[in-house]
């Protein structure tokens, strides 16, 4: 169950839309929640003195309102490369979830959007939480969320890291979890590939053993990227994971230019995992 999350906030309305999916992974695991504001070297949107302090009543309000001051809420503000600066506080902040919006005011907002966010990916240890801006985000009854999870499997013993770290985030809270894997050229498609492949039965096996109702999906498709945001769509899944890694098609979702695709195009979170 996770105890810590890294929340970075640059003073932005939009940046803060982020407390919705926050308030989602509260309520199921009770865990601490690190805000986070790092003054770039080259920002030129300062944030007030008292901002941090304002933000962190905001958060707390929406996570428990009956009794607010009950809520763990740690305040960081640190200055430097935002990446690095990122990296750092959640390693010495123990946090193991960095759960952020891709737009804001500041140099922030590169931090889904451009160079800042591929190297985010690559040097963060822990997983990231992309949470597109919505302001029903702040209404949707909570765990909306959690409530139907799509994770997208490559056929690597990597891309399994997922399961776990999706477990993790659940607390109790059991979705519905549909595990994908998408059949390239040459390797068959639904009819004819394997009811499952090694991953999807290990990926099954570790989220029924966990209580979660569990459906496989095997889908040929040249386009990694749309054949993941169709079946989200068909599916009406709430949140999509994948790893950072492994092979064939996901190597390129993850580190490459399909998974900005994926958060430009997809109104869902993305959960993405070293």
């Amino acid at each position: 169950m996770l105890k810590r999350i890294l929340v970075p906030v640059d003073g932005s309305e939009e940046g803060e839309l982020v407390f919705g999916a926050v308030r989602d992974l509260y309520t199921v695991t009770g865990c601490t929640v690190v805000l986070c504001h790092v003054r770039g070297t080259g920002e030129d949107v300062p944030v007030s003195p008292d901002y941090l302090e304002h933000a962190r009543s905001r958060l707390a309000a929406l996570l428990d309102p009956r009794e607010p001051t009950a809520c763990a809420i740690c305040i960081v503000e640190t200055q430097g490369a935002v990446v690095q600066s990122l990296v750092d506080v959640a390693c010495e902040e123990q946090a193991e979830l960095i759960a952020m919006t891709p737009y804001g005011a500041s140099g922030m907002s590169d931090l889904v959007l451009g160079t800042v966010a591929y190297n985010l990916l690559r040097k963060a240890p822990i997983p990231v939480l992309s949470f597109r801006p919505s302001e029903s985000a702040l209404t949707q009854a909570p765990k909306a969320l959690l409530s139907r999870i799509l994770v997208a499997l490559d056929g690597s013993a990597l891309s399994l890291k997922t399961v776990p770290m999706v477990l993790r985030m659940l607390g109790e809270t059991r979705p519905e979890v549909c595990l994908l894997y998408v059949a390239h050229p040459g390797e068959g498609s639904a009819e004819t590939a394997p009811a499952e492949h090694d991953a999807l039965r290990e990926g099954r096996q570790l989220f029924e053993d966990a209580g979660c109702a569990v459906t496989c999906v095997i889908v040929p498709g040249r386009s990694v990227t749309q054949v993941i945001l169709e079946e989200a769509r068909d599916r009406n899944v709430s949140m999509l994971a994948l790893a950072s890694h492994g092979r064939g098609g996901l190597v390129r979702l993850a580190l490459g230019g399909v998974a900005f695709e994926l958060m430009r195009q997809s109104p869902l979170p993305l959960f993405i995992v070293r």
